[in-house]
């Protein structure tokens, strides 16, 4: 997960293009996703903002899982 990306569309061109809704509430375009970030994830159902890390089971809080990116 040490890698980036960057996310340039609007938030109406993911909906036409994937035809689903969004509950995006501050989406705008990233130029720099990074891991930590809440990101527009397309599910079954619609496109939502999701958290983007890994978070072990054994871990006692999110801040340690997202200290961790390889």
């Amino acid at each position: 997960m040490c890698g980036r990306f960057d996310l340039i569309k609007k938030q109406q061109d993911l909906e036409r293009y994937y035809h689903k809704t969004s509950n995006l509430q501050s989406y705008k375009p990233n130029y720099n996703a990074s891991p930590a970030q809440t990101l527009p994830v397309v599910t079954s159902e619609a496109i939502e903002g999701m958290h983007w890390g890994l978070v072990p089971q054994w871990a006692k809080g999110i801040n340690t899982g997202y200290s961790m990116i390889n």
